[in-house]
């Protein structure tokens, strides 16, 4: 072994123990430079010499030409490595990783780590040997039958990865990633109630993780049970309302059945993030229409029409809630809007089928109408627009196309087209 005094193997400690302190707070450039105040003892390589870590159970045979240098060398170096994998400097990582596996050749750690950096340069196939080679070395550890799981699921070898996942549940029962994993490759083979049996078990193992149950939420309604992951994402965010990631989850997963009763409590968890949201209004004025509060509906959605002028739906369910009001002509305005600036027809029949009904029941009206009151029916005649203006109506184009091939001199409206004179 390389000669060290014990005033240079303690301070080697020392600048170690204080660069993992650094990185447990997340001050990774600073801890990096402790680091290297190790690696600068860590003796360069040489042609005539071959330099290996001292084994953790007492040195191994000196063998020739063979010098043994303490473990905290490799430490430093796994330490380094992961400080510049979380910092994306992954060539630089990877450089540190090949001296690691010199001086350390049967380390599983070693490996583990250089596996998650070849696997983030996105060289699975090496990556999958790195940490075949780590299983092997330490057969036992959950974590690498997780990471060979997790390049599974990204290859689309789903029967492997259930089958690594669930050696590695074995190996540990609470390991909520390998339950994330054996889920996710159930739900892929369409094993639907075996996913959602999974994930709820992860749930349970870690109730406070958001992850856990947007997985939930998200295999629940794929499985069209949407009514229940609704109510799932509701009970967490009641105890957890500030993820954002979450909320934007949940205001999906509403706004795809619009009868909630939770629409107008997720709309306030909104709301108090950001007052001018226009979804959170949006979702709101639904949620008092759907409870019959119309007038509260209708001034919410008026605001949103203003913040977000372009969105043909909130123009739309304006429209919805001016017809629950008796406001036809409103109403129809707001249609007619909608379908005038949907240019990527994202309401085109659902809007044309409102527009059409709100034609029938105005021209039924007019009908009714103009049969008892001839000189409103003289006026329909000959200035229809004003007439309907005038008396609180408003045809699309196609309305009063329809408008105009009635035959007011029909008997059905007495034959007469024009009142009497009355000399």
């Amino acid at each position: 072994m390389p000669k060290f005094n014990s005033d240079e193997l303690q301070s080697i400690r020392e600048a170690y123990t204080t660069g993992r302190e650094l990185v447990d707070a997340g001050l990774l450039e600073d801890a990096i430079a402790y680091f290297d105040q190790v690696l600068r003892r860590l003796p360069r390589r040489r042609r005539d010499r071959v330099y290996r870590i001292e084994g953790e159970k007492g040195p191994p045979k000196q063998s020739e030409g063979v010098l043994l240098l303490p473990a905290i060398f490799r430490d430093a170096l796994l330490a380094k490595a992961f400080c510049l994998n979380e910092l994306g400097r992954l060539d630089d990582a990877f450089a540190l990783l090949e001296r690691a596996a010199e001086l350390d050749p049967e380390n599983p750690r070693v490996y583990a780590e250089l596996g998650f950096t070849l696997s983030s340069q996105d060289n699975l196939e090496l990556a999958k040997s790195a940490y075949v080679h780590a299983d092997a070395l330490e057969p036992d550890n959950p974590a690498h039958k997780c990471a060979l799981a997790h390049i599974a699921l990204l290859e689309d070898r789903f029967e492997e990865a259930r089958a690594l996942a669930s050696r590695a549940l074995e190996l540990d029962p609470n390991s909520v990633q390998a339950m994330h994993q054996l889920a996710f490759a159930e739900y892929r083979l369409e094993n639907m109630d075996a996913a959602i049996a999974m994930l709820e078990r992860a749930q349970s193992m870690a109730p406070e993780d958001p992850e856990s149950v947007r997985r939930l939420a998200m295999v629940l309604y794929e499985a069209g049970r949407l009514r229940e992951a609704i109510v799932r994402m509701d009970v967490f965010l009641r105890e957890n309302p500030d993820d954002p990631d979450l909320l934007g989850l949940m205001t999906e997963l509403l706004q795809q059945e619009s009868t909630a009763p939770e629409l107008i409590p997720h709309a306030q968890r909104l709301l108090a993030r950001n007052a001018q949201d226009p979804t959170a209004l949006d979702l709101l004025a639904w949620g008092y229409y759907q409870q019959g509060n119309l007038a509260e509906a209708r001034d919410i959605l008026r605001q949103v029409v203003q913040l977000d002028p372009d969105q043909p739906y909130h123009h739309f369910k304006l429209g919805v809630i001016y017809q629950a009001l008796g406001q036809l002509q409103t109403a129809m305005a707001s249609f007619l809007r909608a379908t005038s600036i949907d240019q990527h027809g994202e309401i085109g029949t659902t809007a044309m089928e409102a527009i059409n009904v709100l034609d029938r029941v105005q021209l039924e009206q007019l009908i009714a109408r103009a049969k008892l009151d001839l000189p409103f029916r003289y006026q329909l005649q000959r200035d229809p627009e004003l007439t309907l203006h005038q008396a609180g109506y408003l045809l699309s184009p196609l309305g009063l196309i329809m408008l105009q091939t009635v035959d007011f001199a029909d008997e059905d409206f007495g034959g007469e087209s024009e009142p009497k004179t009355v000399h």
